[in-house]
């Protein structure tokens, strides 16, 4: 059944604490609810073209998913449509949808135990499991376990908010009435790669392991797993590419490479073109983006022009890709060496290493007169001598072909990205055998032993 009226809406939205109705607009067709105390809107229900219209606020990792699963969810009518979806009552969208988005709207614009305790639980890396303590510490309040349990049995949102990853301090799994069948929650924690012993997890292998940032903020949990034992071990160190791993740095690679093919006369490239281009440093990013035939002598002058200009504007619109510091906060709490190994010239990487990474790399490096460029071994092998760690101890961690030959020719394992410059069916069909699709699979990657 779907809701069919306004009327239905707005007594779902009213039962949530604090949430009262209003008409500011003086005509009973615009309904909003708001919060109590800062008058904050969730809901807005009005009439339009004689159908019954919803807008409710939605985080931005949801709001492309409502508007692709039904045609009757649309960006926001008169709203900002990064954070407003608009729903038209049609009867296509399942009750049980519309009541999940209204309460999200109003999590939205509240802050409540309930929602920082979601918002924790949604920290629960795939492959670990957490206590209600541990919960209730990610929350902020290490004194409401008993607040994680009720909200483990009221969760609005079973596909995106994991409540199945959270067990007592023994390892016990929760009553069959929290998930709806005696075997349920087993099965989840099963098919999310945690083994289940006689209604019980062992917190020694899959339980997590709560992180302070350096001004105490909690950011992630990890699972606990040392690197002993066992027929394999973790590997002691990772070492990056900077461009399309680490840093999202095509716009100024391309605003660079067109304002010297403007100097020279020639067209510009679209940042499409510049994206295959790059990978095996700016002499050869120059060389690809000048037209065919172009002289040698000529391509020179166009190589120090880059190098020269590129070096002044390397930071104007780069930015680390999402959950990267976090990333490496992770490594180096678990003891993991990191480095930087970029065909970039090397003053580029030393600049943004520090801008950006300052203290997160043990070394960074980058291309310099009379050292051979990746594919090549000799960067990584100069790398690895410096964090005293063997090949065969360390990942390469890149975004395209060259970094998964790179990793090859040195004799480290590879994991590719799929975020960068480079397609996750292009890095596949270039032999990448591991694929990361956001940071924290590379840590994923990095706990199973090798």
């Amino acid at each position: 059944m779907t809701m069919l009226t306004g009327k239905e809406a707005l007594d779902y939205a009213l039962s949530f604490p604090d949430a009262y109705q209003d008409a500011p607009f003086h005509d009973d067709r615009w309904q909003l609810v708001r919060v109590e105390g800062t008058k904050k809107t969730f809901l807005l229900v009005f009439e339009k073209d004689g159908r019954v219209i919803l807008d409710v606020k939605v985080r931005p990792e949801w709001r492309d998913f409502w508007r692709q699963t039904f045609p009757s969810v649309i960006p926001g009518y008169h709203l900002n449509k990064e954070h407003w979806n608009t729903v038209i009552l049609d009867g296509t969208v399942p009750d049980k949808d519309i009541k999940m988005m209204i309460a999200e709207s109003y999590d939205l614009v509240t802050d409540t135990p309930t929602k920082r305790i979601y918002e924790a639980v949604r920290k629960i890396p795939k492959g670990c499991a957490a206590t209600y303590q541990d919960v209730a510490r990610l929350a902020g309040n290490p004194k409401m376990s008993r607040a994680v349990g009720n909200a483990l049995h009221k969760n609005p949102d079973p596909e995106g908010t994991p409540c199945f990853r959270i067990v007592n301090a023994k390892g016990e799994l929760a009553g069959a009435f929290a998930f709806g069948g005696p075997d349920v929650q087993a099965d989840k924690l099963r098919e999310d790669g945690i083994e289940v012993v006689d209604g019980k997890v062992d917190l020694n292998q899959f339980g997590v392991r709560i992180l302070e940032d350096a001004g105490g903020s909690l950011y992630a949990v990890q699972r606990k797993q040392s690197s002993g034992g066992g027929p394999g071990k973790m590997k002691k160190a990772l070492i990056f590419d900077m461009d399309g791993t680490i840093l999202d740095t095509l716009e100024d690679l391309k605003d660079s490479m067109n304002h010297v093919l403007k100097q020279y006369g020639f067209l510009e490239r679209t940042t499409d073109e510049i994206r295959m281009f790059v990978g095996n440093g700016i002499r050869k990013l120059v060389e690809r983006a000048a037209p065919c035939q172009t002289d040698s002598g000529l391509i020179e002058e166009m190589y120090c022009a880059m190098l020269s200009y590129y070096r002044e504007h390397c930071q104007v619109k780069t930015k680390p890709y999402e959950g990267i510091p976090e990333l490496l906060k992770e490594l180096k709490a678990l003891g993991i060496r990191t480095a930087v190994v970029s065909n970039k010239a090397d003053a580029a990487v030393q600049t943004l290493s520090k801008q950006y990474f300052d203290g997160l790399f043990d070394v960074s490096s980058g291309a310099k007169d009379g050292m051979t460029l990746k594919p090549d071994r000799e960067m990584c092998d100069s790398v690895l001598s410096l964090l005293k760690v063997n090949a065969k101890d360390a990942f390469y961690v890149g975004d395209s072909e060259v970094d998964i030959e790179t990793a090859k020719n040195a004799g480290m394992d590879c994991i590719s990205v799929s975020w960068g410059f480079r397609s996750r069916e292009a890095l596949l069909s270039s032999g990448a055998r591991l694929v990361a699709d956001k940071p924290g699979d590379v840590l994923e990657y990095v706990m199973q032993k090798q």
